[in-house]
C-alpha cells in the first residue's frame, strides 16, 4: 500500500513540474508602417492596431519577422506587463554588406533569457538572405531554445528561391545541433523555430521544394494534419492564393494546439499561436 501511494505522488509530482507556454509568432508587415515609404502617421497607426492585437494574444513569448529595430519592438512589447525583448537582429542588405535593413526579426519573453543573439546566415552555397534570432529561456527544469526565422521570399520567381530556403534551413538545423549539445549537459533542452518560411509542404507550387523535409527529417511541424482551411496565415490577395507559410517546428515538446489568431490590422500575415508543453 505504501509503495503505490509513494509512486502516485511521485508521479504527480513530476507531472506537476511541466510547464504550459504559449508561443506566438507573427510576420509584422514592415512594422510599424506597413511599407517601407510609410510616414509617420503610418507608423502610428500601425503601432496602436498591433498592440491592440498583443494584447488579445498575450504570448510567454512573442517571435517576430519584418520589425524595424529594437526600439520599435520594445515599445510594442511594453503593452504587456513583463514580456521584454531579448534580441532583435541587424541583418544588412547585399549579401550582408550594405546598409542595415528594416526588415529585422527579434524575441521577446516574458521572463529572463539565459542568452540571446542574432546571427546572418553564412554565404554558403545559394546564399540565403538574412538569418535568425536565437535565445534561450529557461522553464522549470527545462530550457527552450527559440528561434524567429524570416526565410526568402518568392519574389523573383518561385523555385529560384527554393536553394536559398535550403539552404538556410539546414544551417539553422546545424545551429540547433550545436545549442543542444551545449545546454544538454545541464536541462532538458525543448527547441522551437518560428517564423515565416515562405513556403508549405502541400502546396504544389513548391512540390518540389525540399525547406521543410529538410527541417522535418529533426523536428516536427506543428500543422502536420491540419487542413489548410484551417492554417491560412497569409490571405488570399489579387493574383495571390491562401497561403499557410507561417509556423512552428518544434523538438522535446508536447505540441497541444497551432492555430492562426484573427489579429486585424496588425498586418499582412496573422499571428499564429503555438501551445506547448515543456517537460
Amino acid at each position: 500500500m505504501w509503495r503505490i501511494i509513494v509512486i502516485t505522488v511521485l508521479g504527480w509530482a513530476a507531472a506537476s513540474q511541466a510547464e504550459i507556454v504559449r508561443v506566438a509568432t507573427w510576420n509584422m508587415e514592415w512594422f510599424p508602417g506597413k511599407n517601407p515609404t510609410s510616414s509617420l502617421s503610418d507608423r502610428v497607426i500601425h503601432m496602436s492596431e498591433a498592440k491592440e492585437a498583443l494584447l488579445d494574444l498575450d504570448p510567454d513569448i512573442l517571435c517576430v519577422q519584418e520589425i524595424r529595430d529594437w526600439q520599435s519592438f520594445e515599445e510594442l512589447a511594453s503593452i504587456l506587463p513583463r514580456l521584454q525583448p531579448l534580441v532583435v537582429s541587424r541583418f544588412r542588405q547585399m549579401g550582408n554588406n550594405g546598409p542595415i535593413t528594416i526588415q529585422q526579426t527579434g524575441v521577446a519573453a516574458k521572463q529572463a533569457g539565459s542568452m540571446a543573439w542574432s546571427e546572418a546566415f553564412k554565404p554558403e552555397g545559394s546564399r540565403p538572405p538574412r538569418g535568425f534570432s536565437f535565445a534561450a529561456v529557461p522553464f522549470g527544469r527545462s530550457i527552450l531554445l527559440i528561434y524567429s526565422i524570416h526565410l526568402k521570399s518568392n519574389r523573383g520567381g518561385l523555385e529560384e528561391n527554393f536553394g536559398k530556403r535550403e539552404e538556410a534551413a539546414r544551417q539553422i538545423i546545424s545551429h540547433v545541433k550545436d545549442m543542444e549539445r551545449a545546454y544538454s549537459s545541464s536541462s532538458s533542452v525543448v527547441t522551437v523555430i518560428a517564423g515565416d518560411f515562405n513556403t508549405d509542404p502541400t502546396d504544389p507550387r513548391f512540390a518540389s521544394e525540399r525547406t521543410a523535409e529538410i527541417l522535418e527529417g529533426e523536428f516536427q511541424w506543428a500543422w502536420k494534419g491540419i487542413p489548410l482551411a484551417d492554417r491560412i496565415t497569409l490571405p488570399a490577395s489579387g493574383r495571390y492564393p491562401d497561403a499557410s507559410f507561417d509556423g512552428f517546428f518544434v523538438r522535446g515538446g508536447e505540441i497541444l494546439s497551432c492555430e492562426p489568431a484573427n489579429a486585424s490590422g496588425g498586418g499582412d500575415h496573422l499571428p499564429v499561436m503555438l501551445t506547448l508543453k515543456i517537460p
